[in-house]
C-alpha cells in the first residue's frame, strides 16, 4: 500500500482523539460520533472499502448499527447511487465512486460510465467528469472490474489526471497485474492499493479469516486496506470481528486518514 498521496479535502471536521505513526508519519484517528469503539493506543490502521453501493438501499440499513467507519464505493449513474451516497455521508461514512472500467473478459459489462481502453484521453476525462459529478461527497475513487483497463498505462494515466484535476485519490483494487503505479509516477500523483480481498468466498468463517489477515498486514506494516462488498455474511463478519481488532489496538478509519 503506498502512502502519502494528496489528498482530497475533507467534508467534515471531527476531532482526532489520538495517533498512529505510518511510516515517519503521524496519522490522526478519528472516532464515529456517537457510537465507536475506543481505540485510544491503536498500534496500527485498517480502512475497509465496501465496493459495488448504488443498486439499492440495503447498504444503509446494513451499516446503520456498526460502530466503525468505512468507505463506502458507490457506482455510478444507478437508481440509487446519490441516495446511497448523501445519506451514508450524513451517517459518518466516507464515500468514493466506484468507477466502472473494462474487464478482461469482453462479454461481462462493467456497467454504466465505463472507462474502455478504445477510449482516448479526452473521452476518459469526460466521462470521469461526470461520474465525479453524479456521486456527492467524493473523496476517491477506485475500479469496478478493470482487469483490462489497469493494465494499459496510457489509459490509466488519462484515468490519474482526471481524478488529480479533480483532487481525488485513486485507490488500485488489484483485479489483476496493473500499470497503475507506472501511470502515477507519468502523472506524478501516489496511489493506494488493495491489500487483501475480504469475500471471494462467501463464507463467514473464511470472511473472518481474512479480515484476520488483514488486521496482521497492517500490524506488520502500519496500515493495510481492505475490501469487500455488501453481502450479509461480509457485514456480519466485520461486526463479529470488531473486538479482536479492539483487543489487538488495530484501528477503523477512513481510508483518507492514509494521505497527507
Amino acid at each position: 500500500m503506498a502512502i502519502g498521496c494528496s489528498r482530497a479535502p475533507q467534508k467534515t471536521a471531527l476531532p482526532p482523539v489520538d495517533s498512529v505513526a505510518i511510516g515517519t508519519k503521524e496519522v490522526a484517528v478519528i472516532p464515529l460520533p456517537e457510537k465507536k469503539i475506543p481505540v485510544l493506543k491503536a498500534k496500527a490502521l485498517v480502512a475497509i472499502i465496501i465496493d459495488d453501493a448504488g443498486h439499492n438501499l440495503r447498504p444503509m440499513e446494513a451499516l446503520s448499527s456498526l460502530p466503525v467507519r468505512f468507505n463506502i464505493a458507490v457506482l455510478p449513474r444507478l437508481k440509487y447511487s446519490k441516495k446511497v451516497a448523501r445519506d451514508l455521508y450524513e451517517q459518518g461514512y466516507e464515500i468514493m465512486l466506484h468507477q466502472p472500467m473494462e474487464p478482461k473478459n469482453s462479454a461481462i459489462d462493467p456497467g454504466p460510465g465505463a472507462i474502455l481502453v478504445s477510449m482516448n484521453a479526452e473521452e476518459i476525462s469526460k466521462i470521469l467528469e461526470e461520474n465525479f459529478a453524479g456521486i456527492p461527497h467524493l473523496v476517491g475513487f477506485n475500479n469496478h472490474m478493470g482487469s483490462k483497463a489497469t493494465m494499459d498505462q496510457t489509459v490509466m494515466e488519462a484515468v490519474l489526471r482526471a481524478g488529480k484535476k479533480s483532487n481525488l485519490f485513486f485507490i488500485d483494487s488489484l483485479t489483476s497485474a496493473s500499470k497503475v503505479k507506472a501511470a502515477a509516477k507519468v502523472v506524478d500523483v501516489n496511489i493506494l492499493t488493495r491489500d487483501i480481498f475480504l469475500d471471494n468466498e462467501r463464507d463467514l468463517n473464511k470472511i473472518k479469516t481474512q479480515l484476520r489477515k488483514l488486521k496482521k498486514v497492517a500490524l506488520e506494516k502500519g496500515a493495510a486496506i481492505g475490501i469487500g462488498h455488501f453481502y450479509p455474511l461480509t457485514i456480519q463478519a466485520i461486526e463479529e470481528i470488531l473486538p479482536e481488532y479492539e483487543q489487538d489496538q488495530v484501528a477503523i478509519v477512513p481510508v483518507s486518514q492514509f494521505l497527507e
